[in-house]
């Protein structure tokens, strides 16, 4: 993911590495510090399974540039690759604090990350993907109000993800008995797609 200020140097980077490659982490620590530094060293990290780094310069990205929803996303992300369930959760919790907080604008943001619009996150998504983590976290009742909002969410949402409302809908029937309860049984770990 790289964001439109950078685009060009990164273009420039790119014509030097063969195609499909990606920068190395020295290359990237040749720039200019910056959020967006940060952010693409993090991805960068998380892409290689050092998630320990990527944390690092998530958290990083994060206090420079607070309101960056993909920074908060990827983060959660990380602790998710990590199973840190209630970390992963927070995280979470925090991305539907920005989008609720910026209303339409962090779509702008989001915008100058990425054009394509389906890779940016929407509220059904996130309150499906903290549901998993409360669920695999043991939380069960957090899992099941997240998933009951998700659901309602992700059918009205464009586009809409047939993977996620079948997870939705697998999630919403582990947890049912006590608004929580359940088993989860063929649940795939990951976030649902």
């Amino acid at each position: 993911i790289l964001t439109t200020q950078s685009l060009q140097e990164w273009q420039e980077v790119a014509s030097k590495f063969p195609r499909g490659g990606l920068p190395s982490e020295s290359m990237l620590q040749s720039f200019p510090d910056s959020w967006q530094k940060s952010f693409n060293l993090g991805v960068l990290a998380m892409s290689g399974g050092d998630y320990d780094k990527s944390e690092r310069y998530f958290r990083a990205c994060l206090q420079a540039e607070p309101s960056f929803i993909f920074a908060q996303l990827c983060l959660a992300e990380t602790f998710t690759a990590q199973k840190l369930w209630d970390e992963a959760a927070d995280a979470y919790s925090k991305c539907l604090e920005l989008v609720e907080e910026s209303g339409e604008k962090w779509k702008e943001h989001a915008a100058g990350v990425t054009l394509n619009p389906s890779r940016w996150p929407t509220p059904g998504q996130l309150y499906l993907n903290r549901a998993i983590c409360h669920y695999h976290g043991k939380k069960r009742k957090q899992a099941h109000d997240d998933v009951v909002t998700a659901a309602g969410l992700l059918e009205k949402e464009t586009p809409v993800v047939p993977g996620h409302v079948a997870t939705a809908t697998a999630l919403q029937e582990a947890t049912h008995a006590h608004g929580g309860g359940g088993t989860m049984g063929g649940m795939p770990m990951g976030m649902g797609g």
